[in-house]
């Protein structure tokens, strides 16, 4: 019997940690042709995570907008607040 690399692992040991992703969104005025589409690609990304993940949203424009943390089951919460960005300004490049 040929062993593989699955036979020699000791699943018993693993860690699970919980799953976690940053999303950083451009609202600038250069997005308004595309945001829509963007919003809902980044929610159907969204929506295949475990319920369990850690999401991070980050925006910016001309400022960049404070971080927002949410778990991925929590969709509505998500979607009310991704779906509450609207493309504006400009690109915030440096200070």
């Amino acid at each position: 019997r040929q062993m593989c690399i699955r036979d020699s692992l000791d699943t018993s040991q693993y860690v699970y940690k919980r799953t976690k992703i940053s999303i950083i969104i451009d609202r600038s005025g250069s997005m308004n042709s595309i945001f829509d589409k963007l919003i809902s690609n980044i929610l159907t990304f969204i929506e295949r995570l475990e319920p369990s993940a850690e999401v991070n949203i980050l925006f910016f424009d001309d400022v960049i907008g404070p971080r927002k943390t949410f778990s991925a089951g929590d969709l509505k919460a998500i979607t009310t607040f991704v779906k509450s960005l609207k493309p504006k300004g400009n690109t915030y490049l440096y200070k």
